[in-house]
Order: C-alpha cells, then sequence, then structure tokens
C-alpha cells in the first residue's frame, strides 16, 4: 500500500541549483518520505541548462542555474529520486521580445500582447514555436529525465482577448490547435512519459474553450494528466459545504471529486495532483491542510503527489506526508468510502 505511493517536491531552478537545499531533499529521500523531485528545466523567462540549441543561444534565452543538466538527472538518481522535469510552453515572458514573429501581438499596437498580468505569449499555432519547444524537449529527454510536465498547454484566458492577433494562423479551433502540439510532442519523444499539467477547472468542466483545452482530445497524446488544484484560486464558493467533519471539507472535496469528475470522462488515463503546500488563501493551513488534499486525493484513486511550495518551504508538508503514511500503516482507508460523503452536502456552482 505504502509502495504504491510516488510524492516529489517542486523545485524551481535556482532553489535546486544551491546545494544545501538539495542535501536536505536527498535526507528526505533516504527517510523514506519523498521519491522525486520536478524541477523547472524552462520556466517563464529562461532555458536553465547548458543547452546546445543553436536557436536558444543565438536569441540569448538561456540562464543555466542547472549547469550540464545530464550531471544533475546523474546526482538525482544517485540519490533515489526521480527526476521530472517541468517545462513551461506558450506562456512566455522573453521570447516573444527578442523573436516577435513568434508571438502572439496586439493588434492595436502590433507588439506583443499582453494579458491581465503583463504576460506575454508564444503562438501555439506557429510551426516554428513548436519546433522549438519540441527540440529542447528532445534534449531534456536525451539528458536522462524519466518525465516531463508540460505546463501553460494552452492559450491566454485573461485580459483582451480580442485584441490577439496569430497572424493569420487561427483557421482552426484551439483545442485542436493544442491537440497537435501535443501529437507532435508524442511522436518526438518516445521514451520519457509525458505528463500535461492543467488547473483543477479542466478536471471538472472537461472543456476549456478560451485556454483550448479539452480533456479528450489533450488525453489522446498524454501519458498522464497531472491537476494542480490549488483550492486558493478556485472562488471561495466553490465546493462550498455548510458543515465540516474530521477534515477540511472544502480542501478534501476539491482534491477527492476531480479525479472521479476525470476518470468519468476518461477512464483509463493516469491521474496525478499537484498539492497545495503554501499559505495563499488557505485559512487555517499547516500540516492538515495540505493532508487533507492528500487524503482526498489518495480516496478518489489517485497515488502520484507533487507538492508545490515556489521558495521550496516544505516543512509542513513533510509533516503531512508522513503524518499520512502512518496513518495508511494504522488503517486501511477504503477508496470507496469516499462515496458517502457524496451526497446532498456538497454544493459545485
Amino acid at each position: 500500500m505504502i509502495d504504491s505511493l510516488f510524492f516529489a517536491l517542486y523545485l524551481n531552478a535556482y532553489v535546486a541549483s544551491k546545494e544545501q537545499i538539495l542535501n536536505r531533499i536527498f535526507e528526505y529521500a533516504k527517510e523514506g518520505i519523498i521519491d522525486g523531485i520536478v524541477v523547472d528545466v524552462k520556466d517563464e523567462k529562461y532555458i536553465r541548462f547548458k543547452t546546445q540549441n543553436k536557436t536558444a543561444n543565438e536569441l540569448k534565452v538561456i540562464s543555466p542555474l542547472l549547469g550540464n543538466l545530464k550531471e544533475f538527472v546523474k546526482k538525482l538518481k544517485e540519490n533515489n529520486l526521480k527526476p521530472v522535469a517541468r517545462f513551461i510552453c506558450f506562456r512566455d515572458l522573453k521570447l516573444p521580445y527578442v523573436k516577435p514573429e513568434w508571438a502572439i501581438l496586439d493588434k492595436k499596437t502590433g507588439n506583443p500582447w499582453k494579458d491581465i498580468h503583463g504576460k506575454t505569449w508564444l503562438n501555439p499555432y506557429n510551426k516554428e514555436v513548436r519546433k522549438f519547444i519540441i527540440d529542447i524537449l528532445k534534449e531534456i529527454e536525451e539528458a536522462g529525465f524519466e518525465e516531463i510536465h508540460l505546463d501553460y498547454i494552452r492559450f491566454p484566458s485573461d485580459g483582451e482577448l480580442n485584441n490577439m492577433d496569430f497572424s493569420g494562423l487561427d483557421s482552426i479551433p484551439k483545442e485542436q490547435i493544442i491537440g497537435e502540439f501535443l501529437r507532435e510532442v508524442k511522436e518526438n519523444l518516445r521514451n520519457v512519459e509525458i505528463t500535461g499539467c492543467s488547473f483543477g477547472f479542466l478536471a471538472y468542466w472537461k472543456k476549456l474553450l478560451r485556454e483550448g483545452q479539452n480533456l479528450k482530445i489533450m488525453s489522446k497524446s498524454l501519458d498522464k494528466f497531472a491537476f494542480m488544484l490549488y483550492p486558493s484560486h478556485f472562488g471561495k464558493n466553490f465546493m462550498y459545504i455548510d458543515r465540516t467533519y474530521d477534515f477540511f471539507g472544502r480542501e478534501f472535496l476539491i482534491y477527492a471529486l476531480a479525479p472521479l469528475e476525470v476518470k468519468m470522462e476518461i477512464p483509463d488515463k493516469k491521474i496525478a495532483v499537484y498539492i497545495q503546500a503554501f499559505n495563499y488563501r488557505a485559512p487555517g493551513f499547516g500540516k492538515e491542510y495540505i493532508r487533507s488534499q492528500i487524503k482526498g486525493a489518495y480516496l478518489a484513486g489517485v497515488r502520484e503527489f507533487y507538492l508545490w511550495h515556489a521558495a521550496a518551504e516544505y516543512k509542513e508538508g513533510i509533516e503531512a506526508i508522513k503524518e499520512f503514511k502512518d496513518e495508511l500503516r494504522k488503517q486501511y482507508l477504503d477508496s470507496f468510502e469516499i462515496k458517502k460523503y457524496f451526497k446532498k452536502e456538497v454544493s459545485v456552482p
């Protein structure tokens, strides 16, 4: 039962480049608390390793905090950690300025379009953009990563969307082009598990039109989904319940119901979850807050968990994992137990 679980911690490239922090992570692995880490190899601004890609070097979009990627991966494996790479695809704060023909442009200004947060985006319709991404992904595969988490595999969803200019390439639906991109990734990367990251709304609604995400279409080329179900990012009335159980009701329910919703749509696809291990909009945050998310997902059949804290401060998260495993050792948690909670008490707006 315990052996079937997989726990990993998210590390940004800066944190992962710090020997002192990595050594602490290695201790967690030695103690049998965690099984892997997921690390940014490309974030919103830079490729974070010494890539051989000619275009990336010419455009100066490299900040190699991780150094030689093969050596970094080797170190992780020597310390019994599964290496998982996180790669941000289409939201990009650097390339649209140095390579504007790759960007979603603003119809009014001709400059890179910005969303409500001032973020710029690459154009998923552009075949050169997709090829560039895939070429970098090939290097990540060759470095020995066992799994790649593709994040921001979508179109923008907030801001003046009517002003977006796709350079006349947008003749087919968004969800179709995202599906084509994932198919191209899968065709070019045969020896690594490809996981699609998405915010939890996709799990519940199945289709997100503005983002161009369609659960069934995406599942054709993905080995797994990893849903970021952070309660802080849903509206406060989402999963509101008017009474509590012996756990944090809302946090538990969000993580328990989402996998069941997904399984109804794509029953044969593997599902993992990202756990909110940070205290943003999280009343009562602490190890119990984290453990209730883990427990909810576990009872829905999830066995892979990725804890997220941007600054890698995982004291509460580590305690939550340890206590959850202790709970499993003491009593068997029947996955069908979850059904008794989901009758009339839950309201999903």
